[in-house]
């Protein structure tokens, strides 16, 4: 399900489609894309979604947070602030990503969208 989410967000970010220069986030629960939207930014993007989660005193803690960039610490620390479970991302996540996200028990999932995605931390947090 966690690629078919992560397809879903590609597919729904036609800015980043038309110009492959905007990035996407979302926060998604186990059926769909629940919050979307794009910057130019990555930390924007994970930003607005952030900020209507919060607006709206939305639950987060079995959500997931997709964004359509490499996946640094900056944005795993926003995202444990929030109270996700796991991010997914469409690229490469860093070392220090990989370390915050482990220390606060969070799954991360790298190159979803692609053919072989990766999970690295919290199989734990994954429902099959």
């Amino acid at each position: 399900k966690v690629e078919a989410l992560a397809q879903e967000v590609l597919d729904t970010s036609m800015l980043r489609k038309a110009t492959h220069n905007v990035h996407a986030a979302a926060l998604a629960d186990q059926e769909k894309v629940l919050v979307f939207r794009e910057d130019i930014g990555r930390y924007n993007a994970i930003d607005k979604v952030a900020g209507l989660v919060l607006a709206k005193k939305m639950p987060t803690e079995d959500k997931v947070l997709f964004t359509s960039g490499r996946l640094a610490s900056g944005m795993v620390f926003k995202a444990a602030r929030l109270g996700v479970s796991a991010i997914v991302c469409c690229s490469a996540v860093t070392a220090l990503a990989l370390d915050l996200a482990g220390k606060a028990g969070m799954t991360i999932i790298g190159n979803a969208g692609n053919d072989k995605p990766w999970l690295y931390t919290g199989r734990q947090n994954i429902r099959e």
